[in-house]
């Protein structure tokens, strides 16, 4: 027998929907059109606001706050959403805003951690089992890529994307894209290399990881152009699924891409100009 426990004090709107075994805690606030799934623990004056899906065995903690009005002056109240994954834990202070747009969302992929006092603006997207540590500022309209960790006290800028398996150093930031695979640091963030360790933990193989390396190797700390890099890497490791997923990634990037003592600029910018920030 599941049961729902809610505690007297905490106020369910009457048309939020509640699943089973779930527990809301005192003073915790489930607002208009919210849905809270099975097995998932609203801590004490954790609120969702308006119009905020929780999937099943999700934690939101003391004083996190889902589903606020975006900070976007173009927001004029339309109904738009905060989707939030499976398993997802969500620590004090975290504040989630819904999107800007009718019928957009801003979405946490299942099984993210996001840590204590981060801010997800309106209109980002993050994957899943993404880990957001510490005082992450995210600014509207941020992709973040499934398996990337995020240290503490990053300023991510607007519409910036970040790749799948990026390990982001902390009390840094960035303008422009970080691609996937890769190790980054500095004020803002810039490749350092690929992240070792995270893709070992991830089981790529030493194969793997040795293809990787050498792809950045060409791509970010040699005396090419980028194009002749590309080139190069497409003909030499270009049956590879991994540096092919990489290369589309700088192919198709909107902000462009850090390179030491250079900005890449994205693919498609006229005259390989550097993107503006």
């Amino acid at each position: 027998m599941t049961i729902t426990t809610i505690h007297p004090t905490a106020i369910i709107d009457e048309t939020a929907t509640v699943g089973q075994n779930v527990t809301i805690g005192p003073y915790a606030i489930v607002g208009p059109h919210c849905v809270v799934g099975d097995n998932c623990v609203l801590s004490t004056h954790a609120i969702l606001e308006h119009y905020v899906t929780l999937g099943t065995g999700c934690k939101v903690s003391p004083n996190a706050v889902l589903g606020g009005d975006p900070q976007d002056i173009s927001f004029a109240g339309e109904p738009t959403r905060v989707m939030i994954g499976d398993n997802v834990t969500i620590r004090e202070g975290v504040t989630v805003h819904r999107s800007v747009g009718e019928g957009t969302t801003t979405t946490v992929g299942n099984g993210s951690f996001i840590m204590a006092d981060c801010h997800i603006a309106h209109n980002c997207h993050i994957g899943q089992d993404v880990i957001l540590v510490n005082a992450v500022m995210m600014a509207g309209h941020v992709t973040v890529d499934d398996y990337a960790i995020i240290s503490g006290q990053n300023v991510i800028h607007q519409f910036v994307r970040i790749g799948k398996y990026v390990m982001m150093g902390g009390a840094s930031g960035t303008r422009q894209d970080l691609p996937p695979f890769a190790l980054c640091d500095g004020r803002p963030a810039i490749v350092r290399g690929i992240n070792k360790v995270g893709l070992r933990r991830r089981g790529f193989t030493a194969a793997q990881r040795q293809t990787l390396q050498s792809a950045f190797d060409a791509l970010w700390f040699s005396n090419r152009s980028m194009q002749e890099a590309i080139a190069e890497v497409e003909v030499t490791f270009g049956d590879d699924p991994n540096v092919q997923e990489l290369l589309t990634f700088i192919r198709e990037s909107r902000r462009g891409i850090h390179r030491p003592d250079q900005t890449i600029a994205p693919h498609n910018t006229p005259n390989n100009e550097p993107v503006p920030v």
